[in-house]
């Protein structure tokens, strides 16, 4: 896989986004894998949706509270 799109996706960004929260971040800079989040001029990287305080905030750059609190917070089964 040479790329995956991410963005235009209404991102939901509690617990179950801070896992690739924390992957997007550590990949940023990465020349292997970079995130890139600009493309032809327009703002491409995933961002939240919800909830409304963090709306627009791109994945990768979840802030560390946020982090923080999904430690011990398990996923639930879901289907794409």
């Amino acid at each position: 896989m040479k790329s995956l799109r991410l963005n235009g996706n209404p991102w939901n960004c509690d617990c179950g986004v801070a896992s690739l929260g924390r992957w997007l971040a550590s990949r940023s800079g990465n020349p292997g894998y970079p995130v890139v989040c600009i493309g032809n001029g327009n703002f491409t990287c995933p961002v939240c949706y919800k909830p409304a305080g963090m709306r627009s905030t791109p994945l990768n750059f979840l802030s560390p509270q946020l982090l923080e609190t999904c430690e011990h917070w398990s996923p639930s089964h879901a289907w794409i």
